[in-house]
C-alpha cells in the first residue's frame, strides 16, 4: 500500500470519527434538550395540580439540562413561584433575579420579585421592581396593585388611588384592588366613593369578612349604625374568630345604646386577642363612663385601663385619659386628676381631644365622674 493511499485512508477514518463524534455530541444535546423540555413540562403540570414540592424538583432537574435561554428564564420564574408557595421566599427572590438576568424584559418576574421585596419590608426595592414591570407592561395588574399598597403604607392616598385605579382597569375582577381603593377613599373621608368601592369588592367576593368590617367602619362614620351592625354580624358568621369584627361591632352597639351587647363583644374580642390595648381601653372606658349604671364597674375599669397603659409604655394620652375616668368613677379624684394632668401633657396635635380632656378635668376637680352622653 502506497504512502498516499495510507494518508487518504487515515484522513477518511479521521473524518469518519469526527462525524461520529459530532453525531454523538449532537445526539447528546438533542436528548438533553428533549429531556429538559420534558422536565419543564412536568414541572408546569405539577404547578397546575398545586403540587409545588414536585414542581420544584422538576424545574430544578430541567435547569440542569439544556434549555433555550428563554425557556431557562421561564423555568427559573416558575421555580420561584413554586418556592413561594412552599414558603421559600429568599430562594424565590434569587431565582426571580436569575430569570431577569436571562430575560431583562420579563415584566412578570419583576412584579413577583417586587411583591416579595414588599412583604420582606424592602419597599424601595419593591417600588423599583413594580415601576420597571409597569414600564415594560402598562397592563401589569399585580405591579400596579403592589405599588398601590406601598402608597397606602406611606399614607400617600392620592397616589394609592391612582395606582389602584390602574389595577382595577387592568383587571376588573380584582376584588382586593377595589377594597384597598375604598380604604384610601375612606382615609380621605370621601365616604360615598369608599362605599362604592367596598360594594364592588363584595360583589366579586361576597364572603370577604375583612371588607365587610371596613365597610362597617364607613357606615358608622355616615351614621348608619344599623347597617354597620348588619355588616359586622355577617363578617362574624363568615369568620367567627375575626377579632376586629367584634371590636367594631361593640363600638357600633355603644353608639346605639346596646351597652350589654357592646360589653359582650369587647369581651369576645379580648378572648381572641388578650393583648389588644385598644379593646382593653374601649371596654374600660365603657365600664367607667357608661350612662347605664349596671354596666359601670370602676374596679374592672381600673384593671383593664392600667393594663392598656402598660402595653403602650404610658405613651398614649387617650389610654391615660381612660384611666383617669376609671379612678373618677371609683371616687378617687386625686388619682383621677393626677392621671388627667398626665394625659393632657401627653396629648399632642389634637385640639378637640385636648379640649375634651380639660373639660373632664373640671368635672374631677368638682368631684364628679364623667358620663358618656346617651345616644339620640
Amino acid at each position: 500500500m502506497s504512502k498516499l493511499t495510507k494518508l487518504l485512508i487515515g484522513a477518511g477514518l479521521g473524518v469518519f470519527c469526527l462525524c461520529g463524534l459530532l453525531i454523538a455530541v449532537g445526539g447528546y444535546y438533542m436528548l438533553s434538550y428533549q429531556k429538559g423540555s420534558a422536565l419543564f413540562s412536568e414541572g408546569r403540570d405539577a404547578m397546575d395540580e398545586r403540587d409545588y414540592a414536585t414542581a420544584i424538583v422538576k424545574f430544578g432537574a430541567a435547569l440542569k439540562r439544556h434549555l433555550p435561554q428563554q425557556y431557562r428564564a421561564y423555568a427559573f420564574s416558575d421555580l420561584a413561584v413554586s418556592e413561594e408557595f412552599e414558603g421559600l421566599c429568599e430562594r424565590a427572590i434569587n431565582d426571580y433575579t436569575e430569570s431577569l438576568r436571562l430575560d431583562p424584559a420579563y415584566a412578570f418576574a419583576y412584579s413577583c420579585r417586587g411583591r416579595l421585596y414588599r412583604e420582606s419590608g424592602e419597599t424601595d426595592k419593591a417600588l423599583t421592581d413594580f415601576s420597571e414591570a409597569i414600564r415594560l407592561d402598562p397592563n401589569a395588574h399585580q405591579a400596579f396593585y403592589g405599588r398601590g399598597l406601598i402608597d397606602m403604607e406611606r399614607k400617600d392616598f392620592d397616589q394609592a388611588i391612582e395606582d389602584l385605579s390602574e389595577s382595577v382597569r387592568t383587571d376588573p375582577s380584582a376584588a382586593y384592588a377595589y377594597a384597598n381603593r375604598g380604604l384610601a377613599y375612606a382615609y380621605r373621608k370621601e365616604f360615598d366613593r369608599a362605599l362604592a368601592n367596598y360594594d364592588a369588592a363584595l360583589q366579586l367576593r361576597p364572603r370577604d369578612a375583612r371588607t365587610l368590617v371596613d365597610r362597617a367602619y364607613v357606615r358608622m362614620e355616615t351614621q348608619e349604625q344599623t347597617r354597620a351592625i348588619e355588616d359586622l354580624t355577617a363578617a362574624i358568621r363568615i369568620d367567627p374568630k375575626l377579632e376586629a369584627a367584634y371590636r367594631v361591632r361593640a363600638s357600633a352597639y355603644t353608639r346605639t345604646g346596646d351597652y350589654g351587647k357592646a360589653v359582650a363583644d369587647f369581651q369576645r374580642a379580648l378572648e381572641l386577642n388578650a393583648t389588644d390595648s385598644t379593646v382593653l381601653n374601649d371596654l374600660a372606658w365603657l365600664k367607667a363612663t357608661c350612662p347605664q349604671a349596671e354596666i359601670r364597674d370602676a374596679k374592672q375599669a381600673i384593671t383593664d385601663s392600667t393594663a392598656a397603659c402598660k402595653m403602650s409604655n404610658w405613651q398614649n394620652a387617650s389610654l391615660i385619659d381612660t384611666l383617669a375616668a376609671a379612678y373618677a368613677e371609683a371616687g378617687d379624684f386625686d388619682s383621677a386628676l393626677n392621671y388627667q394632668d398626665q394625659a393632657i401633657r401627653s396629648m399632642k396635635g389634637n385640639e378637640e381631644r385636648l379640649s375634651e380632656m380639660e373639660e373632664r378635668k373640671k368635672l374631677y376637680e368638682s368631684h364628679r365622674p364623667y358620663r358618656q352622653p346617651k345616644p339620640n
